[in-house]
């Protein structure tokens, strides 16, 4: 009989005896929270600070008898019992049963339940994901599994008052006697229904000057700022008890929700413009204003052939000048120029349609790229000559419109022998119009136009071609010296 040199052992586990276990999470009042700000009143409902909503993980694990509640049954065999907002990384809310924010949460070690003590959606953050995560070791095989559940609650925002701008202050500079600095002050205040919204962000404000239709930040760098506090141009005063607020030196917002505007900044009539920002929102608010300044001897007034409309884009006005000194009708003499300019609706520096070089009403545009635009030209069409820097306006198909400046001259076309096309490399106009609004074959189909920046004839004749909607014309007249 052979004898026993040695005893293995070896354990083998059929996994189609695993048992099955499902998580599901439930909400005491749901996953919808409604959100309402009307006027300055807020209003959370239900308020999970009023009444917790109460997040509850089941747990439920295959037996031969049918499923069972494992957190009712067998909780010890539960272990790294976590809840977090993030679904990767160390639990942010609970971790391995411990709770790390007991402002906004309580943790139950019985059911495992996370409450929500606080109203913690936004209406910047209108949503939050919950994950419930543990590890559940088999009693009998000791083998371990993950378990991981989630729920997600919302944010209904509903009756939201809209939010504007108010301009509170004298608009004018009145005419003084005296050999003192005249000044306005404007107070910028956002409104939300009939009140005025508080809950502002800790900087709210930012003022700007708008010069040859162009916005320039009031800062510590702007021509109207001055280390000689008698030589400012400008200032701003905050909220609480008017204490002056220094200029930033680079772009920002700041705490200056009032603008004072002295006389020497004005001349005629001039527009400005501020932005306020509130809480809830990264975009901010804006108001476009103007001054005038009585002070002065002469006032200028534009004139319009057919006031401030244009019939869907068609038809044409003539822009004039009209001058008054002293209050009476003044007749300008020669010598006198005129500098004109052109934002869009939103603000924005944009540019005159030159009338006397125009594409063909057949050129269209072909394609474009990121930095560049082909136009297509027709037999017996024509194309202006474009010089580096010329100021060109492109019209998408949809009639949307932008502003570029043209960085090689390219040729003019003369009625087109044969179908050709023109190839335009652009540059940036302006900063409010960057290279990254070009995107590819955007403008396909669209119009191209070559423009004047600043016409300085006496008159100006405005089509539909310039008008995209709304457009604000601004001119300045400016006599020689020689001229008393």
């Amino acid at each position: 009989m052979p004898s026993v040199v040695s005893t293995g052992q070896f354990t083998i586990v059929d996994n189609n005896d695993a048992k099955t276990i499902t998580t599901n999470i439930t909400a005491s009042l749901g996953i919808q929270q409604n959100y309402t700000k009307d006027d300055t009143t807020t209003t959370f409902s239900p308020s999970y600070a009023t009444t917790n909503n109460v997040l509850t993980p089941v747990v439920m694990i295959s037996s031969s008898t049918g499923p069972k509640d494992l957190i009712a049954t067998q909780s010890a065999s539960l272990s790294s019992v976590s809840w977090s907002t993030a679904a990767t990384g160390t639990p942010n809310i609970v971790n391995a049963g411990t709770n790390g924010d007991t402002t906004n949460y309580s943790f139950s070690s019985t059911t495992f339940a996370l409450t929500l003590l606080t109203n913690t959606l936004t209406k910047a953050s209108p949503t939050k994901t919950f994950y419930f995560t543990a590890v559940y070791t088999d009693p009998v095989t000791s083998l371990q599994s993950s378990i991981m559940g989630q729920i997600t609650i919302g944010l209904l925002i509903t009756g939201t008052n809209a939010l504007y701008i108010v301009m509170e202050g004298d608009d004018v500079l009145p005419k003084t006697d005296t050999e003192v600095r005249n000044s306005v002050t404007l107070t910028a205040k956002l409104m939300r229904g009939a009140n005025e919204e508080t809950s502002l962000a800790a900087s709210a404000y930012k003022w700007y000057k708008i010069v040859g239709g162009a916005a320039q930040e009031l800062l510590n760098t702007h021509a109207d700022w001055s280390s000689t506090v008698a030589s400012r141009k400008f200032k701003f005063l905050n909220a609480a008890g008017d204490t002056e607020v220094a200029p930033l030196a680079s772009s920002g917002y700041h705490t200056g929700k009032k603008l004072v505007i002295f006389d020497d900044a004005v001349s005629g009539t001039q527009a400005y413009r501020v932005d306020i920002l509130d809480d809830e929102s990264t975009s901010p608010y804006t108001k476009y204003f103007t001054i005038q300044d009585k002070g002065d001897p002469y006032q200028v007034t534009i004139k319009s052939t057919r006031g401030d409309k244009l019939q869907n884009g068609q038809g044409s006005t003539t822009l004039s000048v009209s001058v008054t000194k002293a209050g009476k009708a003044y007749t300008i003499p020669s010598g006198w120029t005129y500098k004109w300019s052109f934002s869009d609706a939103a603000g924005r520096p944009a540019a005159f349609v030159n009338a006397a070089a125009p594409f063909s009403s057949a050129c269209s545009i072909a394609s474009n790229t990121t930095n560049a635009v082909t136009v297509s030209v027709p037999v017996g069409a024509s194309t202006p000559a474009l010089a580096a820097n010329d100021v060109v306006k492109l019209v998408k198909s949809n009639g949307v419109a932008e502003y570029y400046k043209v960085a090689t001259a390219v040729s003019a076309v003369s009625n087109a022998a044969s179908a050709t096309t023109v190839a335009i490399s652009l540059a940036v106009f302006s900063t409010d119009w960057p290279m990254a609004s070009l995107a590819a074959n955007a403008f396909t189909g669209g119009k191209a136009y070559k423009c004047i920046q600043n016409p300085t004839t006496a008159t100006l004749v405005v089509t539909g071609d310039d008008i995209d909607g709304q457009g604000v014309i601004t001119v300045d007249t400016m006599k020689p010296d020689t001229t008393s």
